[in-house]
């Protein structure tokens, strides 16, 4: 079991730099858990990302469908906000030191790790890095998780350098059916079908990424 912050979910849809090697990783890291507030949160950065433009209305509806249909596939595990959660992460806020900077969501996330038994969160944003040790938790960066699964599966690694090389698109085997290129390149399907929660490491390689390298004709 792994905790991931709304940040980290998000980067599972959003193409950002190293995007597929995170996807990559979380099917690795089965089941991966956050406190149910962040189902909101991972909302709010596809809608932020909408505000600031630097994604398209296309793909911010995409990204909506996608990640309703993985919740309800129970690609996510969401745990409970109860009272005492709450009062507990009071409690914590109350004993740090001026110098942390830490955000009531963020100590929600903390807190339920903690409670959870956990001993690290994987997160991609800096004040919960920085927090993260405040409640006796270890702060893993995508990176940090990246190179574990480049160890761990050197295979993965290789496979997806080949595709980013060819210009083509990865789907994951196993029955996770999430097609990696862009949004807005995507062939229209409505939601995709809900993902089958997999270990497998196998891929398959199909189409070209749009602004790739042309195919060679014969």
């Amino acid at each position: 079991m792994i905790y991931l912050d709304a940040a980290y979910i998000a980067k599972f849809y959003v193409d950002e730099p190293n995007s597929e090697r995170v996807r990559a990783f979380l099917v690795t890291e089965q089941p991966a858990v956050s406190c149910v507030h962040a189902v909101a949160e991972v909302a709010s950065v596809f809608h932020r990302k909408l505000r600031e433009g630097t994604v398209p209305q296309v793909d911010f509806d995409f990204f909506c469908a996608q990640f309703e249909a993985d919740c309800e596939a129970g690609l996510w595990t969401w745990l409970p906000l109860p009272e005492n959660l709450a009062h507990a992460a009071r409690r914590k806020i109350s004993q740090l030191p001026s110098t942390v900077f830490l955000r009531a969501a963020d100590a929600l996330h903390l807190t339920c790790a903690v409670e959870e038994g956990c001993t690290a969160i994987h997160t991609s944003d800096r004040h919960m890095i920085a927090a993260a040790p405040s409640f006796g938790l270890q702060a893993v960066t995508w990176q940090a998780s990246l190179a574990r699964l480049n160890c761990e599966h050197p295979a993965i690694d290789a496979r997806q350098r080949a595709a980013q090389a060819a210009g083509v698109g990865i789907k994951y085997g196993g029955g996770f059916g999430h097609d990696l290129r862009p949004a807005s390149t995507r062939p229209h399907r409505g939601k995709m079908t809900p993902p089958r929660l997999s270990i497998a490491y196998s891929f398959d390689f199909y189409g070209p990424i749009a602004g790739s390298a042309p195919e060679t004709k014969e």
